[in-house]
């Protein structure tokens, strides 16, 4: 056994404030799509545009992604 005190040790998530992001909404059958394509890497079911609208964020947040802050990811 060693004599160094032993340190308690602390996970600190580095985040931006959650006020600085918005939500990007996917139409429905695009999203298939797009998901499909990231399953299957195939070249021919690849997406040329997806149809998708910003959506109002004005709801309040948390500003930890876990309902606890000190609960991890």
């Amino acid at each position: 056994m060693s004599d160094v005190p032993q340190r308690n040790l602390a996970v600190y998530r580095l985040l931006p404030s959650l006020s600085d992001y918005e939500t990007l909404r996917l139409d429905g059958s695009d999203q298939s799509r797009l998901m499909r394509w990231q399953r299957s890497g195939d070249d021919s079911d690849r997406p040329t545009g997806l149809r998708a609208e910003w959506m109002d964020d004005s709801a309040p947040r948390s500003e930890s992604p876990a309902a606890v802050p000190e609960r991890p990811c």
